[in-house]
């Protein structure tokens, strides 16, 4: 598939759009932070289940939820790495 003046004009255009969030995030208070925080947090997790569920329709909810917090603890995992240090108790 090749890209397009209109697919690199739509990227250029999300790539401003979020600058300018970015941009407004800065000067919130840290208290507001916290509730577009969580309220991110809500639209990714809605977002992540209706994959799970479109991918595998035949499961019940209780494994859907089972996968999304395994998925959860990955991304986790991931962005977590050189982050901490893991400290062997002595």
């Amino acid at each position: 598939m090749a890209v397009t003046g209109a697919d690199l004009a739509d990227a250029e255009l999300q790539r401003v759009i979020a600058h300018d969030r970015a941009d407004k995030a800065r000067y919130l208070a840290p208290g507001h932070k916290l509730i577009v925080g969580a309220r991110l947090f809500d639209v990714v997790r809605r977002r992540m289940l209706a994959g799970i569920r479109d991918r595998h329709p035949d499961w019940p909810a209780a494994d859907i939820e089972m996968e999304f917090r395994r998925q959860l603890a990955m991304l986790r995992q991931r962005e977590d790495r050189g982050v901490f240090t893991p400290v062997e108790p002595q």
